[in-house]
């Protein structure tokens, strides 16, 4: 499915920022210098030149990462690993590891109807299956604290060892979920409390390590490429996380788990009730599944709300112990069979809706416009854009200046200095952008964009490729 269905395309900020990281990790530090931004003066304003899912970096000319390091740190160990082309396989591995863990921990918590129950589901989730066609890090961060768990229950002798690469890459992949530590380390002290009658401080202490190294890497990155141990490149805190956040983002999580997952997530808290009442191990399960749900759903809670369903992945390091507790609810196999085939039918029809499974053919536009100005335009072309702006820099190599970024006045004066720099200026632009362009350059006669394009590429959304000098 992801070769037919996937996009592991550098195309917008997060998946540019990913897969471009990761190249620049096999070089050295991810850390780009771009000598235009001093041959302006920063004339046209900071962040020009930097394209999508970058941001200025802490000497002058340079530019860094916004996203976090763990998700492109494995991609380049595949890379060296393997050859270039390899760290695409990363999230379809993430993807099955996932599905397979859930399994075998919903098989350890209710047996082997829960177990496949459980896989199933989270196989079919729309927002799983949504990200796991894409190179971002929400499948495989899911995966780390997943296989953490699962390495915590195995609990034998590798697993202590496993356990701390484990939890570093998990903090590695989202730093903001580092309190999951505290559901995690508890569980590695009392799993198997019942079998030792004694809490297992190894096992903790390994887990300690792991959470540990993991943020250690976090604060030493963080200083470098953004001059402080608690800034990251999203933000300060007081910006990304505030009070006034948790009602529109109550609505909105809860609305979209209800659409995507009807009634699982409400079955899914009768089974953590049905689970505390159980035997020792499945009582141990059921604290820790509402803890890490709790955990995450804080995590997000007050974030900075978004409008959009798919940033219910946002969670997916707790759907997997949703579907586990969901398949642990129903005393009867018929029952449990009859409410996950209405699931599993409900989740055929929001990704036939919404079309899920299309987002790799709508992602195929960045590659072919920068084929394109590869092959056809000249080596000195600069592109004006802002959607394309990463991706051009990725496939084609050219340089790329940001006008959402760009003071409106200064159009016409951004193509006087690039002309006199040695450029050749060129505006590209999806057909959403270009309303946006002209409201944005308004005062400037070339914002109208009253002459016929160089190039159209009539895919959906049509993107066109407009030389000023031909007005």
């Amino acid at each position: 499915m992801t070769a037919r269905y996937g996009s592991f395309i550098a195309g917008g900020s997060d998946s540019h920022c990913y897969l471009s990281q990761a190249r620049l990790w096999t070089h050295g530090w991810p850390i780009v210098q771009e000598p235009l931004i001093g041959q302006t003066n920063g004339a046209l304003g900071r962040w020009t030149f930097i394209p999508l899912g970058y941001r200025p970096g802490v000497t002058t000319g340079t530019f860094v990462p916004i996203c976090s390091i763990g998700y492109p740190l494995v991609m380049a160990m595949f890379m060296r690993l393997f050859g270039a082309g390899a760290e695409m396989s990363v999230v379809p591995l993430a993807a099955t590891g996932l599905v397979l863990l859930t399994g075998w921990l919903g098989r350890r918590a209710g047996g082997d109807l829960a177990g496949l129950t459980s896989s199933l589901l989270v196989a079919t989730s729309p927002i799983f299956l949504f990200q796991s066609l894409q190179p971002m890090s929400d499948v495989p961060a899911a995966f780390f604290w997943m296989l953490s768990t699962a390495l915590i229950v195995y609990g034998r002798g590798w697993a202590r060892i496993a356990i701390m690469p484990a939890l570093a890459l998990a903090v590695l992949m989202r730093p903001n979920l580092a309190p999951l530590g505290l559901p995690v380390g508890a569980l590695g002290l009392i799993a198997h409390r019942a079998d030792t009658q004694r809490y297992d401080w190894t096992l903790a202490s390994a887990i300690v390590a792991g959470l540990a190294s993991g943020a250690v890497l976090v604060a030493y990155t963080n200083s470098v490429l953004f001059g402080s141990a608690d800034a990251s490149g999203y933000g300060a805190p007081g910006s990304l996380y505030r009070l006034e956040f948790l009602w529109p983002n109550l609505q909105h999580y809860t609305r979209w788990l209800v659409e995507t997952e009807t009634y699982a997530i409400l079955l899914a808290v009768a089974g953590i009730a049905r689970l505390s009442f159980g035997d020792s191990s499945q009582r141990v399960f059921a604290w820790y599944s509402a803890a890490v749900m709790a955990v995450v759903w804080l995590s997000y809670l007050f974030y900075t709300p978004f409008g959009d369903w798919t940033y219910l992945r946002f969670l997916l390091p707790a759907l997997p112990l949703m579907f586990i507790a969901y398949a642990c609810v129903a005393r009867h196999r018929l029952v449990l069979i009859g409410l996950s085939a209405l699931i599993l039918a409900a989740h055929v029809h929001f990704i036939t809706r919404n079309g899920v499974l299309g987002i790799g053919s709508a992602e195929q536009r960045y590659v072919a416009v920068a084929n394109y100005i590869k092959k056809t335009l000249p080596e000195n072309a600069l592109l004006i854009a802002a959607q394309h702006s990463g991706s051009v820099r990725y496939y084609a190599g050219r340089k790329t200046l940001r006008f959402d970024w760009l003071p409106p006045r200064q159009l016409d004066n951004a193509i006087t200095q690039m002309s006199g720099l040695g450029y050749k200026p060129y505006f590209l632009l999806d057909d959403w952008e270009e309303q946006w362009f002209k409201s944005r350059f308004r005062r400037s006669p070339l914002a109208d964009l009253a002459w016929q394009p160089i190039a159209e590429f009539k895919i959906s959304p049509r993107v066109r490729i407009y030389d000023p000098a031909q007005r």
